[in-house]
């Protein structure tokens, strides 16, 4: 009984030792953030409509179908009382204006084009956002790793100002004892802090990835590098490659869309025209005689006269829509440039800081400490000071992995900057 309980055991927690075996990368959170994103299929389900509407607006319009009984007498209500009483069968077929037509086709058909570069850049804004995420979580949990091993340091100071203090009457004083404690309370407070920080992101990753978010995240941080040498100035070659970013050439159909929408509008000057045909029976006369049915064949002509407060107004309104557009896409392409200049800035700056954190200012805290706890054991300094570059030491080890961070953050940014559309529409 105990073996088949065992067995139990073992089986049912297998998958769950699994699931915690296993590590969020930031690949697997990204693969996994596109392969789950419902926008995608949303915009391929658009796509797929606007190209079944373009099909559709190309076509003419379905023809009508008149059937009516003319000139019946209302006193007898006798269909052969009267010569001009017939019963009519008629057919009519409407001719949109001009190009009408194809250019609806073209409109939609430029639209469905468009998914596709959206797609893309929907998927270079979801990998930055998760990049930005995962990171944040790596963040708050390195943090808190090293507050925690730091803490040590910090509890082996309060148990002997503590133990120096209750057994002389020397140098240590209360207030040691106080400052000591009152340090080991602010780091448990950095501590929660810290989760709380990391739970807001997991959080927030959920909604890309649902619960493979709170997995642990490896040790290492990723290997991201820029997408090119971003110290060399290539203002020609960036152009270029900002004219293909995908949300530009998302505009850039939204533009050629609107483009259609000015040409329809000066279809409205041309006039539509549509053609009708109908076939009048009549039956016998009260006297038994034969009379002759009735053909006719007619055109209606459209007649654009009047255009100055309707096809006129239409036509600058459309004119005025594309003429935004353009602007929009003039400050899209500002924005890529001026964000990936800033991005550029910033990681040039973040790669020397974290040099001369790793370099200077972290080797120099960790001999100011040791320095200051030296002398403050052969009675030559402050308990003040020793706490003072324990906490310094300890806030400059998160600053280097905040700049660490910082950093990786700014390469997804400036590769997004850089972001060419595949124009495959997967």
């Amino acid at each position: 009984m105990k073996n088949w309980t065992l067995y139990l055991v073992l089986t049912l927690s297998a998958p769950l030792l699994a699931v915690a075996s296993e590590t969020l990368t930031l690949e697997s959170a990204v693969s996994q953030a596109l392969s789950e994103d419902p926008w995608l299929e949303a915009s391929r389900f658009q796509q797929k409509a606007l190209e079944e509407n373009a099909v559709a607006a190309g076509q003419l319009p379905d023809p009508k179908l008149n059937v009516a009984l003319a000139n019946l007498p209302l006193d007898s209500f006798s269909f052969t009382q009267e010569p001009m009483t017939q019963f009519k069968l008629g057919v009519s077929q409407m001719f949109p204006p001009g190009d009408t037509l194809e250019l609806k086709a073209e409109k939609l058909q430029t639209l469905a084009e468009a998914q596709p570069a959206m797609r893309d850049n929907r998927k270079g804004r979801a990998e930055l956002m998760v990049v930005r995420l995962w990171l944040d979580i790596w963040l708050a949990r390195e943090s808190a790793a090293v507050l925690e091993a730091k803490r040590v340091h910090f509890q082996q100071l309060a148990d002997v100002v503590t133990s120096t203090y209750s057994t002389t009457a020397g140098r240590t004083r209360q207030q040691d004892v106080i400052r000591a404690q009152l340090e080991l309370s602010r780091l448990d407070d950095r501590l929660e802090m810290l989760r709380q920080q990391e739970d807001a992101a997991r959080g927030r990753l959920s909604e890309w990835i649902g619960q493979q978010a709170w997995l642990p995240l490896p040790r290492q941080l990723p290997g991201l590098k820029p997408l090119r040498d971003y110290n060399q100035d290539e203002t020609e070659a960036l152009q270029a490659l900002w004219l293909q970013h995908p949300s530009v050439l998302a505009l850039d159909r939204r533009i050629e869309a609107a483009d259609r929408d000015v040409d329809l509008a000066r279809q409205k000057y041309k006039p539509g025209w549509g053609v009708n045909a109908s076939y009048g029976y009549r039956g016998e006369d009260a006297l038994g005689r034969d009379r002759a049915d009735f053909v006719s064949v007619g055109v209606t002509v459209d007649l654009p006269l009047f255009t100055r407060n309707r096809q006129d107004r239409k036509v600058q309104a459309a004119v005025a829509s594309t003429d935004a557009l353009e602007q929009q896409r003039l400050l899209l392409l500002r924005n890529l440039r001026s964000d990936w200049e800033k991005a550029r800035e910033n990681l040039q700056s973040l790669d020397e800081r974290v040099a001369r954190y790793r370099n200077e200012i972290l080797p120099q805290m960790a001999d100011q400490a040791e320095a200051a706890l030296t002398a403050y054991t052969n009675d030559d300094g402050d308990f003040a000071e020793v706490m003072r570059a324990r906490i310094a030491e300890l806030n400059a080890s998160i600053e280097l992995l905040r700049l660490q961070v910082a950093r990786l953050k700014n390469i997804a940014q400036l590769n997004y900057t850089l972001l060419a559309a595949a124009g495959k529409g997967e």
